[in-house]
């Protein structure tokens, strides 16, 4: 392989990493922040706290838990995962995943009824839309009969 071919490959794993533990800690992150920013409970504002003292840790201490958890006499260690693009998303995951969980509980905190409110109105239309859009594709079964 050319070193342009070598480069070119380091840049797109980089990349993919990136950008799946972006997607994945983002997906996770919301989901689990939107029900937490819209109802209130006891423990509530220890789990805030924890998510924003999270949001500072050290990406290299991050990388020692990981790598911990992934060696052979880790927890997973059983997996092999270590020294894989899967331990490096699963690292970046764990350091992007408080970031988008408490951005989150902090743009929805304000407006929780609002958003309730479109949460329902969403799921309606959506329902309509799976209602229609199975009326017609089921008429149309019905016609090719």
């Amino acid at each position: 392989m050319s070193y342009y071919g070598e480069v070119a490959h380091i840049v797109f794993l980089s990349l993919f990493v990136s950008i799946t533990a972006t997607l994945i800690a983002s997906m996770a992150g919301t989901l689990l922040a939107i029900p937490l920013a819209l109802k209130d409970f006891r423990i509530k504002k220890y789990i805030v706290r924890l998510s924003e003292t999270s949001m500072i840790i050290p990406p290299v201490l991050m990388g020692l838990v990981v790598y911990l958890v992934l060696s052979r006499k880790g927890p997973l260690g059983h997996f092999e995962l270590l020294y894989t693009p899967t331990a490096m998303i699963i690292a970046q995951g764990l350091l992007v995943f408080p970031i988008v969980f408490g951005l989150t509980v902090s743009a929805i905190g304000g407006r929780g009824r609002a958003i309730s409110e479109a949460i329902t109105i969403g799921i309606i239309l959506l329902f309509v839309a799976f209602m229609v859009n199975f009326i017609l594709h089921g008429l149309s079964k019905i016609d090719e009969k």
